[in-house]
C-alpha cells in the first residue's frame, strides 16, 4: 500500500516537473531564437553592406 502511494506520487511529481522543464527550455529557445533574429536582421540589413546601383539608378 505504501509502495503504491509513493509511486503514484513520485510519478505525479516526475511529470509535474517534466512539464516545468519543458516549460522554462520552450522559453529559452523562444528568446534565444528572437534574439538570432535580431541579430540577423541587423547584420544583413545594414546600412553600409547596401550596393549603390549608381547615380540615377533606384
Amino acid at each position: 500500500m505504501n509502495d503504491e502511494h509513493f509511486d503514484r506520487t513520485y510519478l505525479a511529481g516526475r511529470a509535474e516537473l517534466n512539464a516545468q522543464l519543458d516549460r522554462a527550455f520552450t522559453t529559452v529557445r523562444r528568446s534565444v531564437n528572437s534574439s538570432f533574429g535580431a541579430v540577423h536582421r541587423i547584420r544583413f540589413a545594414a546600412p553600409w553592406n547596401k550596393q549603390s546601383r549608381g547615380p540615377g539608378l533606384a
